[in-house]
């Protein structure tokens, strides 16, 4: 891995909704992704996979060397962290010393409370193309992450994410930031629209994000062998031919839905977010 890490400033020019993948019947159709005191976030994996759109317009001769390819071992590339808004870490320390110290005002500062004040929900039908007006069944609620910063009047609201790579694509890199401009569900219908720069690039001093996961500051790497029982067919982009390999994607639902097979776990864990939604675990091909 490289030496050197940066950290990627989202700047949003528009409402953002970064699904989770969780509805409430009759309420919400299409959830944001937040930690358990209620902040929005932005996955570590969904910011790869839109740098790397990106990267097959700006510098396709470096995706490989940059986010991997299919079939690789082990964790390749780029390594990227989960996107928090700013000042992310004060707000976390003022909403727990609160919690402890003022119980009457915590009542206003619960994880539901505090989401309200950086979301809001939407609401949107398909329109006939002949009548231009409403079909029926088709009212679907959103919830969506705010444009503007609502400690801030008038500022867009902004995360970040660390960023680690090898110091020789320092400029790929660069380029590969500006060119990301959408990120999350319904690009096409007004939301997502952000502004990316790559800021803060220095040395790794610590071995940067690697270097800070897992214990005693190493990340853990499991090697696992799977043994088909019988025929296995991996979906490719050729319908007519199974792909070579069993992607990440596949390897994180199987292991997600044995999670949540076991007895007295549910999608809601805490184990469960830091698994398989918020990036903390790299499940590679």
């Amino acid at each position: 891995m490289g030496n050197t890490y940066g950290t990627l400033k989202i700047e949003l020019m528009s409402d953002l909704c970064v699904g989770s993948g969780y509805s409430y019947a009759g309420v919400i159709d299409s959830d944001v992704v937040y930690d358990d005191r209620g902040l929005p976030q932005i996955p570590a994996r969904r910011l790869k996979g839109c740098m790397r759109e990106a990267a097959r317009l700006v510098c396709p001769e470096a995706e490989e060397a940059l986010f991997g390819k299919s079939g690789d071992n082990g964790v390749k590339g780029i390594i990227v962290g989960n996107g928090y808004i700013g000042d992310y870490k004060a707000i976390v320390k003022e909403l727990e010393l609160l919690r402890d110290t003022r119980q009457e005002e915590a009542v206003f500062l619960s994880p539901q409370n505090v989401l309200e004040m950086y979301t809001e929900i939407r609401a949107q039908t398909k329109l006939g193309a002949e009548t231009g007006t409403a079909e029926e069944n088709t009212l679907r609620y959103t919830r969506v992450v705010g444009q503007y910063d609502p400690q801030k009047e008038r500022v867009p609201l902004c995360f970040y994410a660390e960023v680690e790579f090898d110091k020789e694509y320092k400029d790929q890199m660069e380029r590969i930031a500006k060119a990301v401009r959408n990120l999350g569900m319904n690009r096409n219908r007004g939301l997502g629209s952000v502004r990316c720069r790559l800021t803060d690039i220095k040395p790794a001093i610590q071995q940067g994000l690697a270097a800070r996961e897992g214990e005693n500051g190493k990340r853990v790497c499991l090697t696992y062998v799977l043994c088909n029982q019988e025929p296995l067919l991996m979906s490719s982009d050729n319908t007519a031919v199974s792909d070579s390999c069993i992607n990440g994607k596949s390897i994180l639902g199987s292991l997600a839905g044995a999670y949540l097979r076991r007895k007295d776990t549910s999608g809601e864990d805490e184990t469960f977010f830091k698994l398989f939604l918020d990036g903390s675990t790299v499940f590679t091909d």
